[in-house]
């Protein structure tokens, strides 16, 4: 069976804004990377966000998480929505 799916610029690099991804499946939509002015753009953008149901971070920093305050009220009466932080790796040889 195959899956439907699509993967979206919602902000790209400028300077004052951080790249944003959007990848949507049926069943809901997840965000990689929530830097300063995701939330204007998502607001700007005519996409529906009630089927958010993540928000994903790839570093831990100002440059990924400034904007993650912001996009809380686009939960939409959602109870919950999933923030995950990708913490780096050590390799260890």
């Amino acid at each position: 069976m195959l899956m439907d799916w699509s993967a979206s610029v919602l902000t790209s690099l400028s300077s004052d804004t951080e790249p944003s991804i959007v990848v949507t499946f049926e069943s809901g939509k997840y965000i990689f990377n929530m830097g300063e002015n995701t939330a204007r753009a998502a607001l700007q953008s005519k996409r529906g966000w009630k089927k958010v149901k993540g928000l994903f971070v790839t570093e831990v920093g100002t440059k990924r998480t400034s904007g993650l305050s912001g996009m809380i009220p686009f939960r939409n009466g959602a109870q919950c929505i999933a923030v995950v932080c990708v913490i780096s790796l050590i390799r260890f040889n």
